[in-house]
């Protein structure tokens, strides 16, 4: 018999999330909502397939309201409405990071020849 509290686990949280990452939230703001911290939120995409789904989706509409949110702020700021571009950049990158990080990672391959060369004997 498992020890510990009873999971307060639903499985109509799966489309409970999905309006919270609609408007932009975070995992910490979303794991909130469902009263429960961040770690349990982060052990249930471990445990239960469906949620995992349901938060990678998530995540993905989050970052499409981020995006969108950013691109009204780009071409709106002729009308008064300003964004700080440097924290939403910072917001993004740290957020998104595979989408949208300033680092390259490049493979290179090489082989090096570490014995001297050959002239034939010395005279």
């Amino acid at each position: 018999m498992a020890g510990g509290r009873p999971t307060v686990y639903r499985e109509e949280m799966c489309e409970e999330v999905l309006p919270l990452f609609e408007g932009g939230a975070s995992l910490a703001s979303v794991a909130k909502s469902l009263g429960i911290c961040k770690d349990t939120l982060n052990a249930w995409r471990a445990e239960k397939p469906e949620f995992s789904v349901a938060i990678q989706k998530g995540i993905y509409l989050s970052q499409a309201w981020w995006e969108e949110a950013g691109q009204r702020g780009l071409f709106q700021q002729h009308q008064g409405e300003k964004i700080n571009s440097q924290i939403w950049m910072l917001n993004m990158k740290n957020r998104f990071g595979d989408d949208w990080r300033d680092k390259q990672e490049l493979d290179v391959n090489a082989v090096i020849n570490t014995e001297a060369p050959d002239f034939g004997e010395d005279t």
